[in-house]
């Protein structure tokens, strides 16, 4: 706003524009996989050496390309090719940074001449024509370095800039996001400059959380890499949906937006690529309940991208809704059943998880003596038996029923799979959801897993069927899958059963949860965050998205690993809140926050989740002495930890009135 200023210059890449990863060098790793599935030719390390041994000052993509030609003994028409790919790649795959179009807007509002500079290899005509077409329609004038021949980084190409535009150097402002090149060689030249950092400075500082995670981030494969760039643009490109706290997951959002949703979109996207799944089955399966946010996915990115891919469908189906076909009666399955440490698991627990009849319910409990009704079933385990003994008839007869209704619900739902390959998807793990869909289908499913035990294995030997690992590397950072069995799901109870409703026609009887609003809430956010996210994914990749292939998301995992066993801000308290029961295991209803605490391994700090190691509760001395007090005051300070000395000392100067300390150390 200042009249002083008179021109606003910008630099390009990673200021204007953002392309989706980390580091530049990680599009031409795109590009090379992109040419060589299209051409057949191998460009990679010709492209990254190509500037480096051309041998010209500031060379332009048209000098690399001469480089590569000749070094591979490409004829003109390919050249030509190879050039159009990667500026065609570029185009597509650069962004506006929010925060920054925000400060061009403000330019353009107070009639500043725009102008862009920039140490880039890209032509200047191609330049102007992408900031054109993503909404900088008001710059006048690019200074590029292949253009001049000379560089921001030696401050020669700022000379140009003042020689051109006829103004004192500090009518110009210059916001970049090097510090060397956008900050101190135009502040060298008395141009006015702000340093405003790139995305990837941002999250690697050495004040950021992500910093130690994403110190690995050269090792990823190209596909993570490019989603880690592109999930981490779209929160801290835009100052408004920028974290406020320090954490690796603030809230339920963030967590969607870091981990929930790139996870969900690379299993639609492996399923989709899949050329063995989508060529050998009919339809795609999705299991309930952790199906379902796959599934979205997979049809929107469908829907809109694919187009041909396979139809998918959602299937009602959970243990408690097939557990009568892994016995050969209600009493032998209950056998088997094993109770751990829950001395408050009653007979009448267990009949609630294994009957989703009420009227059956209420029969069996009515006949009942309060006395058996509470016997703990962990504790006498072979009386509680021999209690549902004495009623086998009428569990025989809802046996039957319940089967027949089993196998109504699948006979209208995949009736159309029989004597044809069937696959399923399903988070994992041992195989029995495809033993159930035998058993009571006959139809053997090959299976979608993320990750498969060796009993798994032993299943698809026995059965001759095949199950496609999406993710393997989640088998290593247990307890992550419990997180996506929840989070995956629905706001909905499990599958307890199916009812008849008429002559042939069965539908699936769900749990009913207790009302939770705070739970509610939370899966509304993970639905309508990972649809904005594939929104933009599909937005931004477009057709390019068939060629990001991700072999891992180990970068991903290490997010939740470092947020729930090193963050020191109690991160998993954000799913404190989803309360899905387990009535065949346990008696109470546990939090997902609960169950990941307690399945984590390595987790054995006791002040974890209690909020004492979290440090933005700062601590502070408690009294309700009015400062007229007039007796004598001694305070006890036991310091076990000595670093604390001068932390304490700040704590005790808030003391409103003279005390004596007596002071203690362990050693």
């Amino acid at each position: 706003e200042l009249n002083t200023i008179k021109v606003v210059s910008f630099d390009i890449f990673d200021t204007l524009l953002i392309r989706p990863t980390l580091e530049p060098i990680d599009l031409i790793h795109l590009l090379s996989e992109i040419v060589n599935k299209k051409y057949g030719i191998e460009i990679l390390n010709t492209r990254l050496s190509a500037e480096s041994e051309i041998g010209i000052e500031q060379s332009n993509i048209y000098n690399i390309y001469d480089f590569i030609a000749q070094k591979l003994s490409l004829d003109e028409k390919t050249k030509q090719f190879l050039i159009e790919e990667e500026l065609a790649l570029e185009h597509k795959l650069l962004s506006v940074r929010k925060d920054i179009k925000s400060v061009y807007d403000a330019a353009v509002r107070c009639n500043k001449k725009i102008i862009v500079v920039s140490d880039m290899y890209l032509p200047k005509d191609f330049l102007l024509k992408v900031l054109q077409d993503k909404g900088f329609s008001k710059i006048e004038k690019i200074y590029v370095s292949n253009d001049f021949h000379k560089r921001k980084d030696t401050g020669q190409l700022y000379d140009e800039v003042i020689k051109e535009e006829k103004i004192s150097p500090s009518s110009i402002l210059h916001i970049g996001d090097n510090y060397f090149s956008d900050y101190i060689k135009p502040l060298e030249k008395f141009i006015t400059a702000v340093y405003y950092p790139s995305i990837k400075n941002i999250i690697t500082t050495e004040k950021s959380i992500y910093k130690d995670i994403l110190s690995n981030y050269v090792n990823l494969d190209i596909g993570q890499k490019l989603l880690i760039g592109f999930s981490f643009n779209r929160i801290f490109a835009d100052s408004t949906k920028m974290p406020t706290k320090p954490h690796i997951f603030s809230d339920i959002s963030i967590l969607t937006k870091l981990l929930i949703a790139p996870v969900v979109s690379n299993i639609a996207l492996k399923i989709l690529q899949n050329n063995e799944i989508q060529k050998n089955y009919k339809i795609i399966n999705f299991a309930s309940r952790d199906g379902y946010l796959p599934k979205k996915a997979y049809d929107l990115l469908n829907e809109k991208l694919f187009k041909t891919k396979l139809p998918s469908r959602y299937i009602y189906l959970s243990r408690r809704s097939y557990y009568l076909f892994e016995s050969k009666d209600i009493i032998e399955y209950v056998k088997k059943i094993n109770i751990q440490n829950d001395p408050s698991y009653k007979l009448r627990n267990l009949i609630y998880a294994l009957i989703s009849d009420e009227t059956l319910q209420k029969t069996l409990l009515d006949n009942l003596s309060e006395e058996e009704k509470n016997l703990s079933f962990y504790e006498n385990k072979q009386r509680c038996i021999d209690i549902l003994k004495k009623y086998k008839n009428i569990l025989d007869g809802y046996e039957v029923q319940s089967k027949n209704n089993i196998l109504k619900y699948f006979k209208q739902e995949i009736s159309e799979d029989n004597n044809q390959n069937s696959i399923i998807f399903d988070m994992g793990y041992s195989g029995s959801i495809g033993n159930a869909l035998k058993n009571i289908t006959n139809v053997c499913f090959d299976k979608i897993y993320l990750f498969e035990t060796s009993k798994n294995r032993e299943l698809d030997k026995t059965n001759n069927t095949k199950t496609f690992n999406i993710m393997p590397e989640v088998l290593d950072y247990m307890p992550i899958h419990l997180l996506f069995e929840e989070l995956f799901s629905p706001y909905q109870g499990a599958c307890i059963g199916y009812k008849e409703i008429k002559d042939k026609i069965s539908e699936p009887i769900l749990e009913v949860l207790l009302e939770n609003n705070q739970m509610k809430k939370i899966f509304s956010t993970i639905e309508k965050e990972l649809n904005e996210y594939l929104n933009d994914f599909i937005d931004l990749f477009g057709y390019y998205i068939n060629d990001i292939n991700v072999h891992n998301m180990i970068g991903f995992m290490e997010l939740a690993r470092f947020s729930w066993l090193k963050s020191p801000y109690c991160e998993m308290n954000i799913v404190k809140n989803i309360i899905f029961p387990d009535p065949l295991i346990c008696s109470e209803s546990f939090s997902l926050q609960y169950k990941l605490m307690k399945h984590s391994y390595g987790y054995n700090n006791v002040f974890s989740a209690t909020g004492f190691n979290n440090p933005e509760k700062k601590c502070s001395i408690k009294h309700t002495l009015s400062p007229n007090f007039n007796k004598k005051i001694g305070i006890h300070c036991h310091l076990f930890n000595v670093d604390l000395s001068e932390e304490i000392i700040q704590y005790l100067k808030d003391f409103p009135v003279e005390f004596d300390l007596i002071l203690t150390i362990p050693d």
